[in-house]
């Protein structure tokens, strides 16, 4: 079994880098809304997913999302702080 931070950092690693910039926009200053939008993107990831729904608790939930937000911002740091281009 993988150990959480491994599940995370992998993850991370993997996302596009328009969900990340989502990702760590919408966990760093979140605003109403912003945990479903997040929620939707965890979901398209199935690792995640099942990593997520392992938490017993609404607190051991939000954990689990702060250690994402930690390594998804530790990612687009490491990324080169790369943002997907806008279409305008």
């Amino acid at each position: 079994m993988k150990k959480d931070s491994v599940i995370v950092r992998e993850y991370c690693s993997r996302v596009s880098d328009e969900e990340l910039s989502s990702l760590v926009d919408k966990l760093t200053r979140p605003v109403n809304g912003d945990t479903c939008d997040v929620s939707f993107i965890f979901q398209k990831d199935k690792e995640i997913d099942r990593w997520l729904c392992q938490a017993k608790s609404a607190d051991e939930w939000f954990n689990k999302v702060d250690m994402i937000q930690d390594a998804s911002s530790y990612e687009q740091k490491r990324r080169g702080n790369r943002r997907p281009k806008s279409n305008n």
